[in-house]
């Protein structure tokens, strides 16, 4: 596993094994931030749930195909797929019939790679596919990690988060190996961060020390706006772009995607 700054059509998978984290607040604000930067952004929620789709302001239990009938009657992705408010900016939603996917893949053949062959069809319509999981590990999940090109893991600053990132990273390790895989990057992002708080410094300092080849220089601060946005169903560019929070994604983009080239100015 390895961390890089290559700029080519990227699959990127929001994953943590931990709720609570903000994972699905941020990996909205995020494709939204990529889409307004002139990035044909495609977002994915692979969570039954629905989170991220409800953070989009939409209805998953409104919609006519979700991900399930891409994985399991092998629709075509781009049938599923359906516009938010937002310039460059699509989803592939979620409801409750995605909860049903583990039973039904385990009896298909190649179940642990039919999201990876799916995207593959829309290579050449998007630039960066962002896809939002679920805090557990099953076919739903191992399907999304096996079609990314980066995993990014947002984290808490404290040692709850800190420990969980060592089963995560076996658990990555040992699907490569059994897989034969190979992420292009794997990012570590804190967030919720508090400068102010000892137990936050001290978190930070840990993970910089184990884990530095992955952990981003950037931080998201702590910022209530964030909750607040996502039960809106807007982005915090949406509703806060002067927001630190929305400083920081922006940053956070700079630091992955490089803004030496000028893309994202």
């Amino acid at each position: 596993m390895r961390r890089s700054n290559n700029n080519y059509f990227r699959k990127q998978l929001f994953l943590s094994f931990k709720g609570g984290t903000g994972k699905t607040s941020l990996s909205a604000s995020y494709g939204a931030r990529l889409a307004s930067l002139g990035k044909r952004v495609l977002l994915l929620d692979v969570d039954p749930q629905a989170h991220l789709t409800k953070c989009l302001g939409q209805d998953g239990t409104e919609v006519e195909k979700t991900l399930y009938d891409v994985l399991i009657y092998d629709d075509d992705l781009r049938s599923a797929v359906v516009p938010t408010s937002q310039p460059n900016l699509s989803l592939v939603p979620s409801n409750l019939s995605l909860s049903a996917t583990e039973l039904s893949l385990a009896q298909r053949s190649l179940r642990e790679s039919r999201l990876k062959y799916a995207l593959n069809m829309v290579r050449n319509d998007y630039d960066v596919v962002i896809m939002d999981a679920a805090p557990t590990i099953g076919l739903l999940n191992l399907n999304s990690i096996l079609a990314a090109d980066d995993i990014i893991i947002p984290v808490l600053p404290d040692f709850l988060s800190y420990h969980g990132l060592k089963i995560l990273f076996e658990t990555l390790a040992s699907i490569e190996k059994e897989f034969l895989a190979s992420f292009q990057s794997i990012y570590i992002i804190i967030n919720r961060f508090i400068g102010s708080e000892e137990v936050c410094l001290a978190a930070r300092k840990a993970l910089e020390r184990y884990y530095s080849d992955y952990l981003m220089k950037t931080v998201v601060r702590d910022c209530p706006a964030f909750s607040e946005a996502s039960v809106r169903g807007i982005s915090i560019f949406d509703y806060d772009p002067k927001s630190q929070a929305a400083k920081d994604l922006t940053e956070m983009i700079e630091e992955m995607f490089g803004s030496r080239e000028g893309r994202y100015e």
